[in-house]
């Protein structure tokens, strides 16, 4: 569903007092609080790409979500202490992935989310 789409099915829903109450902003803040974990957690985010270029050359379809999980067993096996990935910037996370390398794009899979509107 596009960004137009989630406007149209909130309005659908309850016409415009429910648009009203919908929260807009929080793409932006997901979208935000991901590019702040990238720069603090560089590291970790170069590795994930690197797995993703890896899964894009075997042809073989991923998520985000796999990637976090794998990132943070390999952050705690390289005795990294308070290492966390917020899901809630997991979709950020894959639109970022997608600019970065754009070859991966047939492969990981996305659904629509609040940080496209």
């Amino acid at each position: 569903m596009s960004a137009r789409g989630y406007r149209t099915a909130v309005e659908a829903a309850g016409g415009p007092e429910q648009l009203a109450l919908f929260d807009f902003s929080k793409g932006d803040r997901f979208n935000a609080g991901a590019d702040e974990w990238v720069r603090k957690n560089y590291e970790a985010w170069t590795w994930m790409r690197c797995q993703a270029v890896k899964y894009t050359e075997q042809r073989k379809r991923f998520g985000i979500g796999e990637l976090c999980e794998q990132v943070r067993w390999h952050m705690q096996a390289e005795g990294v202490d308070g290492f966390k990935v917020n899901n809630n910037y997991r979709a950020a996370l894959a639109r970022r992935l997608i600019a970065e390398y754009p070859p991966c794009k047939p492969y990981i899979k996305t659904r629509d989310s609040v940080v496209d509107l």
